[in-house]
C-alpha cells in the first residue's frame, strides 16, 4: 500500500501533532470534570477506542513508508490483483 504524498503528510501531522494533543486536552478536562458531556461512558473506554484507532493509522503509515522506501531502493513490492484477476 503506498499513499500519494500529501495524503500521508497530514496523516503523518494529525498522528504525531494534532491527536496527542486533542486527546490531552480531552482525557484532562474529562477526568478533571468527572464526566463526558452528562452521559455514563468511562473515559477509559474513549481512550481504549482513540489509541486502537491512531495504533491502526500508524501501522498503515508504517507499511506505506516501509513500501515507498522499496520503491526508491529498487526492491520489488509485493504483487497485488484486484478481485477479478486483473493487476491494480
Amino acid at each position: 500500500m503506498l499513499l500519494q504524498n500529501k495524503t500521508y503528510d497530514v496523516l503523518k501531522w494529525l498522528l504525531s501533532r494534532v491527536s496527542p494533543a486533542v486527546f490531552t486536552a480531552f482525557s484532562t478536562i474529562a477526568v478533571a470534570t468527572n464526566h463526558f458531556y452528562g452521559t455514563n461512558i468511562p473515559v477509559e473506554y474513549i481512550a481504549i477506542v482513540w489509541g486502537a484507532i491512531e495504533t491502526c493509522m500508524g501501522t498503515i503509515l508504517g507499511i506505506s513508508t516501509k513500501n515507498y522506501n522499496k520503491l526508491i531502493s529498487g526492491a520489488e513490492l509485493p504483487h497485488e490483483e484486484g478481485t477479478d484477476g486483473s493487476e491494480l
